[in-house]
């Protein structure tokens, strides 16, 4: 008895493909860089209520890119965490500790821009292209000049859902 084997189509496997890939959470985080002891509260709790992700991004400034890449690396050990580390000021002792006990994936964008703030956009649009939801902390829900601002509105130009959490006080 002969045995035929049937593929799938690439039709077919481009479908499974976008189901498999749409069920993945990578998560990209922004916010204040500082914050007072009550809000890194917030952002904690926020942070620790969220559905389980595959992938959490951050793009290592101190304040809630620290809060969330610290939670991520102690308590959710499956879960892979990135680190997007700008050709600018940026939470050093953050990378260099997660770097030294394996626990996270680094990129390292290229120092090609003449200011900070070019940097800054740059490992923001990095970051979150690859991601499937943006978790941005906000001072204000309407617009104000900020990195958190700029990085919500790259997110809302590739159509990537962005969840915030306004801080309180």
């Amino acid at each position: 008895m002969a045995v035929i084997l049937q593929f799938p189509t690439a039709k077919a496997r481009k479908r499974a493909h976008r189901a498999t890939r749409s069920a993945l959470i990578v998560r990209a985080f922004t916010g204040p860089s500082k914050l007072t002891e009550a809000e890194v509260e917030q952002v904690a709790n926020w942070c620790l209520d969220m559905p389980e992700a595959d992938e959490v991004r951050s793009g290592c400034a101190a304040g809630v890119d620290t809060v969330a890449a610290e939670i991520t690396a102690s308590l959710f050990q499956q879960v892979k965490l990135h680190l997007f580390v700008p050709a600018a000021p940026h939470n050093n002792e953050l990378v260099a500790t997660l770097e030294r006990a394996g626990d996270a994936e680094i990129t390292r964008l290229p120092n090609v821009r003449a200011t900070r703030g070019a940097a800054y956009r740059d490992r923001n649009r990095v970051m979150v292209a690859g991601s499937t939801e943006l978790r941005a902390v906000l001072r204000k829900p309407t617009f104000y000049r900020s990195g958190e601002w700029m990085t919500v509105n790259i997110a809302n130009n590739l159509r990537i859902p962005v969840y915030t959490l306004i801080l309180e006080g």
